[in-house]
């Protein structure tokens, strides 16, 4: 850390503003990762410039900017900010051709893990398509970038720095397999994920009646959490060879919830880490829905409540909004109250209403 005072000839002397940009560099480099942003508060913050002299400053961050080091970044909070880069990766740009394949690198370097379509560096830089070509050629030659796949744009030639892993938004994280949306897997996923929440949907009564299940208490703080469904998915390794996390996990109990086949229970845990237990799930009369067209449907819920509304036709009518006097569907003309009361015989079946 400089000690000494800032003078008039401090800006000025050329031996000075190089010590200054070793110590600025190497405090950023000490005080967070590569991301970090800094601000010229933060800068100030790390007692390198004596006296905060913001003239100072301005000559050894210009003098970082210029030697790659620094890379000024335009934050929507924060304002002007810097982040530094690694001195490896900036001895590359010294390493480079041409002054068109400095420009290119920088943006495809900008760009960091989500990559950067080489139609949009042509279009910013305004090069000649020839003059790209060559830039990426000469890049790629070096084994400073690579082509990498986005199942974004799956159709665009996207390019990358060659050290860098894409990003999940790039490769769509766990749930793509060579850019194609793994369904199966996803579905499986799925139905592990209820399993271990229904599983806690009851609990053993206690006494005489062995085996029997009864619903929980009220407040009962045993519901899994995407946490725990997380290490229970990890530990029964039916992941794929993938390491799951806790958002990934998330996003698969969040289908659930708005699926409508789990809900979230808040009392008793931290906020925005609830529990969560299986819903009721209404569900329709199986010969209803016998002679329909739609696909077959996993009923993953737990059987609906019944009542003497729900145990009716009506209460579970899947032509309910249509059943009025003079309408398609009539109570004096209901098919299904004398399949409920099993009036129905083989010989004379009423024509079912098809929807």
């Amino acid at each position: 850390m400089a000690t000494a005072r800032s003078t008039p000839s401090t800006a000025e002397d050329p031996a000075k503003v190089q010590e200054l940009k070793d110590e600025l560099y190497e405090a950023c480099v000490n005080n967070g990762s590569v991301g970090r942003l800094y601000t010229q508060k933060d800068l100030f913050a790390l007692g390198v410039i004596p006296e905060d002299s913001p003239m100072l400053l301005m000559r050894v961050v210009q003098g970082l900017t210029d030697d790659k080091l620094l890379v000024p970044v335009n934050d929507q909070r924060k304002g002007l900010s810097w982040k530094y880069r690694t001195r490896a990766d900036a001895q590359k740009y010294n390493n480079l051709p041409s002054s068109d394949a400095v420009l290119v690198y920088s943006l495809i370097d900008e760009a960091g893990a989500d990559g950067i379509w080489s139609r949009v560096i042509l279009r910013r830089l305004g090069m000649h398509d020839a003059t790209l070509k060559q830039a990426l050629k000469q890049l790629e030659s070096k084994g400073f970038i690579s082509e990498m796949k986005s199942v974004e744009h799956p159709n665009k030639k996207m390019y990358i720095k060659a050290n860098l892993k894409p990003s999940e938004k790039a490769t769509g994280g766990p749930w793509y397999n060579d850019s194609t949306l793994d369904e199966a897997f996803i579905d499986e996923l799925e139905r592990v994920v209820f399993d271990i929440v229904n599983g806690h949907a009851a609990t053993e009564a206690a006494g005489a009646r062995k085996n029997v299940l009864r619903p929980l208490p009220a407040g009962y703080k045993g519901y899994p959490t995407t946490k725990q469904i997380a290490v229970l998915i990890g530990e029964a390794g039916i992941a794929k060879n993938q390491t799951l996390e806790e958002d990934d996990i998330q996003q698969l109990v969040d289908v659930l919830v708005f699926d409508g086949l789990i809900e979230p229970v808040h009392h008793g845990y931290e906020p925005r880490k609830p529990g969560y237990r299986a819903a009721a799930i209404p569900r329709l009369d199986d010969a209803a829905t016998s002679d329909s067209n739609q696909l077959d449907v996993v009923r993953m819920g737990p059987p609906a409540r019944e009542n003497g509304l729900t145990e009716a036709p009506c209460g579970k009518c899947p032509v309910f909004e249509l059943c009025e006097e003079g309408g398609p569907v009539s109570p004096r003309t209901c098919i299904y109250y004398n399949r409920w009361l099993g009036l129905e015989t083989e010989a004379k079946k009423p024509e079912v209403l098809e929807l």
